[in-house]
């Protein structure tokens, strides 16, 4: 009887302690399986046994877990025994994948050989190499790798790969190789001019964009380096919003020394040949001066009033919606050939020349839509009895107390430059037309101007420089042919002069002319 007992207490013992063996394999297994500790398969005579190492230098396993590259053991033939975080996060999938897959996978197929030869036994003890790692989705991504062999007592060699991430640094150098074109503009440029990373942060910076900003802006966030806001005073990008977000002529205002300024901010994509976005390339245009006379304008209605009536060139104030005249001054309605009143009863298509008004209507569609904040155009009005002015002619949003939407218009007859470029270019063609020989010199005897005709005759090429050449060179035996030198000391005291000379081509032949 006693017997029986004690078989069924071992039995109970035994059967416990198997029960706990297998709690605790199946604690290793789950450990193993998701990289909280490393194994290892021993085989012997009997078989073989898996062992799982925790808690043995935890020090070193925290450093490797958080290190900034990632991290793997491999046999030789590429089987990934461990894999830190890192890793599996530069390959955007969960460590448990990682941990038994083969390194090769991760790889260009072109790249394998090259991987097989840096796991080789019987290479060097260290290898370095760049090569592209492919992610779970198909993205690329450039790395480093360092790759040591390690051997531990009694069992087969594996290797230690580290790898590094060069995507910013790719990125980064991408960017600069970009502006070697643009060091040139960045220096001379009056204009603020900043060039960040895809994370917002600053990598180059003109000189006027740094004596904006109290220290070396180089290597600080876009936004914390220019605080920037609106004119209302609220803030413009939260940390992350000049890597995302893109404007163009957005006024803001920066706070620098005690002193504030307006700017106009335009943010524009840069991005690759690849079309991937490497970062933005920011502008700040100083409009501080408009904005403090926009302020003066504002600030004083009897000043403003008097600016406006007495002002030399035409101003309105245009309905967005309607596109009627609001308010003309009284230059504006001259220019326009009519009165003020007349002005505030009609809209802006009825005095636009009708060559003109496909151009107004495009430029009024982007302004009202608010892709630009005004425009600047040369066009045509058409008074009431058919007479065309040229206007040099200035639009921009105005923003009004009574949150109307309306536009300022600002416009200077031309009329008169244009009669006279349209003069200039009739007589410039006569000129060249006319098959008279037309030269002009200054007081000095220097050539300033000689027609297609003169240089034809007298054999030079249209396009040489002729500054160096005098009158005189072409005068065939000056000394016994005085005229053209008797007939300028006449000329500049009389006002003209005629009479008979010989000119020498460059050949040497001579030609007589009849000379004014």
């Amino acid at each position: 009887m006693s017997n029986k007992i004690a078989t069924k207490r071992q039995l109970v013992t035994e059967n416990k302690r198997l029960r706990d063996q297998l709690k605790n394999a199946d604690t290793s297994l789950r450990e193993i399986h998701s990289g909280e500790a490393d194994a290892f398969f021993v085989s012997g005579a009997a078989g073989g046994e898996i062992y799982a190492v925790k808690g043995i230098d935890h020090a070193y396993r925290t450093i490797i877990e958080n290190m900034g590259e990632g991290a793997l053991t491999l046999t030789l033939n590429g089987l990934v025994l461990y894999a830190n975080q890192r890793f599996a996060k530069m390959l955007r999938i969960p460590l448990e994948k990682v941990i038994g897959s083969d390194i090769f996978s991760w790889f260009a197929p072109e790249s394998r050989q090259l991987i097989q030869t840096l796991l080789l036994e019987d290479m060097p003890d260290k290898r370095n190499e760049e090569l592209v790692l492919t992610t779970i989705d198909g993205t690329q991504v450039p790395v480093y790798l360092s790759v040591n062999h390690l051997v531990l007592g009694g069992t087969d060699p594996v290797c230690i790969m580290v790898v590094t991430d060069l995507t910013r640094q790719k990125r980064n150098a991408a960017i600069l190789a970009e502006q070697k074109l643009a060091n040139a503009i960045l220096e001379q440029t009056p204009d603020s001019i900043l060039i960040c990373d895809e994370s917002g942060r600053i990598i180059r910076a003109s000189k006027q964009a740094q004596m904006l900003s109290d220290k070396n802006p180089i290597g600080q966030l876009f936004v914390q380096a220019f605080p920037l806001r609106h004119l209302d005073g609220s803030d413009i990008f939260h940390d992350d919003g000049i890597a995302v977000k893109g404007c163009q002529s957005l006024e803001v205002r920066l706070e620098h020394n005690a002193k504030e300024f307006n700017f106009l901010i335009s943010i524009g994509h840069l991005k690759d040949a690849q079309t991937k976005l490497l970062g933005s390339v920011v502008t700040l245009t100083d409009i501080t001066e408009r904005k403090q006379a926009e302020l003066v304008l504002q600030t004083s209605e009897e000043f403003s009033r008097n600016m406006f009536v007495q002002a030399p060139l035409g101003i309105a104030v245009i309905d967005s919606i309607t596109g009627q005249f609001y308010k003309v001054n009284p230059r504006f309605a001259v220019i326009a050939g009519r009165t003020t009143e007349e002005m505030e009863n009609i809209d802006w298509l009825q005095i636009t020349h009708p060559d003109d008004i496909q151009d107004d209507l495009d430029n009024m569609a982007l302004l009202n839509t608010g892709k630009i904040r005004g425009f600047q155009m040369e066009k045509r009005y058409l008074h009431p009895n058919g007479t065309a002015v040229w206007i040099d002619m200035t639009i921009s949003q105005l923003k009004t107390t009574d949150n109307i939407s309306r536009h300022l218009c600002m416009i200077q007859d031309i009329t008169e430059r244009k009669q006279t470029e349209n003069n200039r270019d009739q007589l410039a063609n006569i000129l060249e037309s006319t098959t008279d020989l037309v030269i002009t010199g200054d007081p000095a005897g220097h050539i300033t101007y000689l027609n297609h005709a003169a240089c034809t005759t007298l054999g030079l090429d249209p396009e040489e420089d002729i500054t160096q050449m005098k009158v005189a060179d072409f005068i065939a035996n000056p000394d016994e042919n005085p005229g053209l030198t008797k007939g300028v000391s006449i000329a500049i005291k009389k006002g003209w002069w005629s009479g008979d000379t010989v000119l020498k081509t460059r050949s040497g032949q001579e030609i007589p002319v009849s000379q004014v």
